[in-house]
């Protein structure tokens, strides 16, 4: 996150830290069953495009910024567990 050191509790950032192992293994399980050779070069490309349009930043409210959320760009090209 782009937020400014303290911004976030230790309770919030603690839970998050929770969802995110929960969420993070159960990713890499699922990955493992359905990943293929023919679908790593696209995900290579993706990966790429969104790395680079990931550069642009925007402010948003409190000292914040954002900008694309590439893992939901990622998932609406590739789909879920493609």
């Amino acid at each position: 996150m782009h937020i400014p050191d303290g911004f976030l509790d230790v309770k919030t950032w603690v839970t998050t830290y929770a969802f995110s192992a929960g969420a993070l293994g159960y990713s890499v399980k699922k990955s493992r069953e359905v990943l293929n050779d023919r679908l790593i070069p696209k995900l290579g490309i993706i990966a790429a495009f969104i790395f680079a349009a990931q550069m642009v930043n925007f402010p948003i409210a409190g000292g914040t910024s954002g900008h694309l959320l590439g893992a939901a760009l990622a998932t609406i090209l590739l789909g879920p567990f493609n």
